[in-house]
């Protein structure tokens, strides 16, 4: 591996070779050193590492480059998800994208081309500048440079300045301007005041809808000047003056014909003609102008007209009876209906939330006069989903609800045939086909009776087990062997009587049996001895349970891996009888025998280096006795024949146990140590 030198330089680990520890230790700690999270090997190509990982993924998905960072199939891995979304995206240069979703975008520099901006959901958007060749549609705020046709519904200029523009060149229409400079002026211009300095009106009346003053310095009228002048005349004046002050001659004004009255009128002051209408001298429509009404006629079932015609006559108009509008009838307010309410169409489409319906029955199919066979009843719209409806079934005679289920808070009554699924609480009236999967209990209870040779009964609803206490007529029948099947050779098969049935059947106590000789059996006690206490030792109540009335109890663990002797402090052993002291895999590093407490009490076993012990040691609290099993379990090794028994300091005073080697340290294992009471 990349990294990892072996430490084993002299090949120790290796089949039919003795590993010690230290091999083993140095080959662990060389390959820790290779993985170690900061100094450990790394993928960056450089001597003494691995190469570069250039494909990543459970299935090399993504393969790394130089300068790029390809997926291994195209269009197939994605970057993040609607779940775990990745947070900013720094790109330098191009972002080539197939599609592009944003909650919002910041566009800030360059251009996008042949897209339309709102096509679908429309919104706000702030831009520097917009250049659109399909034509912008909506609200615009900012300055517009257009070098097409703007169409807008509504300007509102506020500033600046139209140049070079024609303002209602095709449609005309009125507009509202602070100051207009313009070569030429189309149409109609109407303003509370006019100020013109200078150039030319030509071919135009001023104040011809509605005079007023004005001031000129020159006025020069080809077709004469109406109304008031004020200020020098300067040229010849022909014509007629609109006014004078009186007439040269006074005139005779007359009326003649329909109309006659006349008065003497010179023009210096008003006068009025008394007039005077003559006899049937004005027809209506022929004398007259304007409108008037000839005659009124009504029109059948919409309009009744009556006295529709005549001098004088007051025409009255109403509703017939029975009205028919000739096309469709809409309206803003309530309609109230007195009468009945009669639709001939084909639909009636209501589209209010909340319908009413004072009616307690709704008659559906009403038009059917026959034999019925159309399916009739309510659909409700579901949208997206299925519809569902609730129809009276011509064909099978009965209410459908089709595929759906039919659902009850409350009870059902009537015939109900098909299979039903659910809780059925209450009373069924009326006959019931086919099975019920359960019933709480019978209508009525029934009495379940036995006759003949065995006899008895029972009342039974269903509501409980009922048990039959069945009674036997003596006498009422006979068995033999022969007719009992198996009796005899399960009779045979039988323990035949002898002295020990005998003796068991004579045994009188209670408690667990023992057969001390041939016909012959007592009743036997478990009995505790020391350190035991036993529960049920006649097995009367129970099992025997036998139980250490001391226990066991590790007081510490004492780790050998290092030094000549090793102590485990602060213990009492006042409460305990024995130590056991438990060797788990001890090794020392050289030549050297074991020993326990400091009196010098050895446990003479002479291991060579790198030996491993396991065993126990008992040691007596009461007076230091110990009886030691070891064993050797790797390395050659010779043992002593003793001592592996002896005496030490430690008794229930004690409050700490040493164990030591007479030479050299340990490098390897631990001993527990167990109090035992």
């Amino acid at each position: 591996m990349t990294g990892y030198t072996r430490a084993d330089t002299a090949d120790n680990i290796a089949n039919g070779k003795a590993a010690n520890a230290d091999d083993l230790d140095a080959e662990f700690n060389a390959i820790q050193t290779a993985f170690n999270s900061s100094t450990g090997h790394t993928h960056d190509g450089s001597a003494a590492n691995g190469a570069p990982i250039t494909k990543v993924g459970p299935a090399q998905d993504i393969i790394v480059g130089t300068t790029t960072l390809l997926p291994k199939t195209d269009n197939t891995v994605d970057l993040g998800s609607t779940t775990f979304e990745f947070k900013d995206l720094w790109i330098d240069g191009t972002a080539n994208i197939d599609s592009l979703v944003a909650d919002t975008a910041d566009i800030n520099a360059g251009t996008i081309d042949a897209t339309v901006i709102g096509a679908t959901t429309p919104a706000a958007g702030s831009f520097t500048t917009v250049a659109s060749s399909g034509g912008i549609t909506g609200n615009v705020t900012g300055n517009i440079t257009s070098s097409g046709t703007s169409t807008f519904a509504t300007v509102d200029i506020n500033g600046g300045a139209v140049d070079g523009t024609t303002i209602g060149a095709t449609v005309p229409a009125a507009a509202t301007f602070t100051t207009v400079n313009a070569a030429t002026v189309t149409s109609a211009i109407v303003t509370s005041a006019a100020t013109i300095t200078g150039g030319t009106i030509n071919g135009a009346s001023i104040g011809a809808t509605t005079p007023s003053s004005g001031s000129f310095t020159t006025v020069a009228a080809s077709g004469g000047i109406t109304g008031n002048l004020t200020g020098n005349v300067t040229g010849a004046v022909t014509g007629n003056a609109s006014t004078a002050t009186t007439l040269q001659t006074a005139r005779t004004i007359a009326l003649s014909g329909d109309v006659v009255g006349s008065v003497s009128f010179d023009g210096s002051a008003n006068v009025s003609i008394s007039t005077a209408i003559q006899a049937n001298s004005v027809a209506l429509g022929t004398d007259t102008t304007g409108d008037y009404v000839a005659g009124v006629g009504g029109t059948t079932n919409q309009i009744t007209v009556t006295s529709s015609g005549g001098e004088g006559s007051t025409p009255t108009l109403s509703l017939p009876s029975s009205v028919i509008l000739p096309g469709s009838l809409q309206t803003t307010t309530d309609i109230i209906v007195g009468g009945n309410l009669t639709v001939n169409g084909t639909t009636t489409t209501i589209n209010s939330n909340t319908v009413n319906i004072g009616d307690n029955t709704i008659v559906l199919n009403a038009d059917e006069t026959g034999t019925p066979s159309q399916d009739a009843g309510i659909e409700i719209e579901r949208g997206t989903s299925a519809n569902v409806s609730w129809l009276w079934d011509e064909t099978n005679d009965r209410w459908s609800a089709g595929t759906q289920s039919i659902y009850s808070g409350g009870g059902f009554i009537g015939n109900l045939t098909g299979n039903t699924s659910g809780v059925h609480t209450g009373d069924v009236t009326g006959n019931v086909s086919g099975n019920a999967g359960t019933a709480t209990k019978l209508a009525t209870a029934r009495t379940l009776s036995l006759s003949g040779d065995a006899t008895g009964s029972v009342s039974f609803d269903g509501s409980a087990n009922a048990d039959i206490v069945v009674t036997v007529a003596d006498n009422s029948h006979a068995h033999t062997i022969a007719n009992i099947t198996d009796l005899q050779t399960s009779l045979d098969a039988k323990q035949p009587l002898d002295a020990d049935l005998t003796a068991l059947a004579g045994l009188a106590s209670n408690g667990i049996i023992a057969r001390t000789g041939a016909g012959t059996v007592v009743a036997r006690t478990i009995t505790a001895g020391s350190g035991i206490s036993i529960t049920n030792g006649d097995g009367v109540a129970g099992n025997p349970t036998i139980s250490a009335t001391g226990g066991i109890t590790l007081l510490g663990t004492i780790t050998t891996t290092s030094g000549a002797s090793q102590t485990l402090s602060g213990l009492t052993l006042t409460d305990y009888k024995f130590l056991k002291l438990v060797y788990k895999g001890v090794s020392p590093n050289g030549v050297a025998n074991f020993y326990i407490d400091t009196t010098a009490c050895f446990v003479i076993v002479s291991n060579n280096a790198n030996n491993l012990i396991r065993g126990i040691i008992n040691l007596d609290l009461s007076d230091g006795t110990y009886a030691a099993n070891l064993a050797v379990l790797a390395g050659a090794s010779s043992a002593a024949s003793a001592p592996y028994s002896g005496k030490t300091g430690i008794t229930t005073a004690s409050t700490s146990v040493t164990v030591g080697l007479s030479a050299g340290a340990f490098d390897a294992g631990s001993i527990e140590v167990y109090g035992v009471k």
